[in-house]
């Protein structure tokens, strides 16, 4: 009967063994999730959201920061590149003329066809043009350059009405290549406008105390 309760005894011990063997490999087995970790993955989702609106609104701001300091500087340097823009582009054009060398030296004739010599109305138009982008140059001359633009402008509209097999493929959209350079003075006069609106500019940051 001992020899029973003892084998008995010894099994039992030997099967707690064997299970505490086996708790000691699950725990082994399990890996452990750092406390920093753990937390987070315990975060609320709302705690989430609200850390990323925050990094988004922060980047943003700093966006706006940038997109600010870039409209400033075009603000500055588009109007003053604007101008000596069409300054060249007139004066280059208005040479052109003078040297009888221009690309629009025939269809200008043909539009003035009921000047005595359309040829020489070519040279005197060049120098209209040479004198609106030389006075573009000096601010104080602006306004004067802006009026002879604006003289100018419509005639050079003109052959769109007095030689439409010469400015049109099609009518009324179909271009040539010189309908194509009349219409392009409707940049010109948009470019004129903003630069006549930029005349006083100088004078109300000078009565303000903004300029020396």
């Amino acid at each position: 009967m001992k020899e029973i309760d003892s084998h008995c005894i010894g099994k039992e011990q030997r099967k707690g063994a064997h299970l505490w063997e086996v708790r000691l490999d699950c725990q082994k087995s399990v890996p452990r999730v750092p406390t920093s970790q753990s937390n987070s993955l315990l975060e609320h989702p709302a705690n989430s959201a609200g850390k990323f609106m925050t990094e988004l609104i922060r980047n943003l701001k700093r966006f706006d920061h940038i997109d600010a300091l870039i409209t400033r500087v075009m603000g500055r340097v588009g109007p003053i590149l604007l101008t000596y823009s069409i300054a060249v582009i007139f004066i280059w054009f208005g040479l052109l003329k003078v040297l009888g060398i221009s690309p629009a030296q025939e269809l200008v004739e043909n539009t003035v066809y009921w000047f005595n010599d359309p040829a020489d109305f070519v040279v005197i138009l060049g120098f209209w043009e040479m004198a609106i982008g030389i006075t573009m140059c000096i601010r104080p001359l602006i306004r004067i350059s802006i009026l002879l633009l604006f003289l100018q402008m419509p005639g050079t509209f003109l052959p769109l009405v007095l030689l439409p097999n010469v400015c049109f493929t099609e009518l009324p959209v179909g271009l040539t290549m010189e309908g194509q350079y009349i219409v392009k003075n409707l940049v010109l006069i948009s470019a004129a406008l903003v630069i006549g609106g930029s005349v006083r500019n100088g004078f109300a940051a000078r009565d303000h105390g903004l300029m020396d």
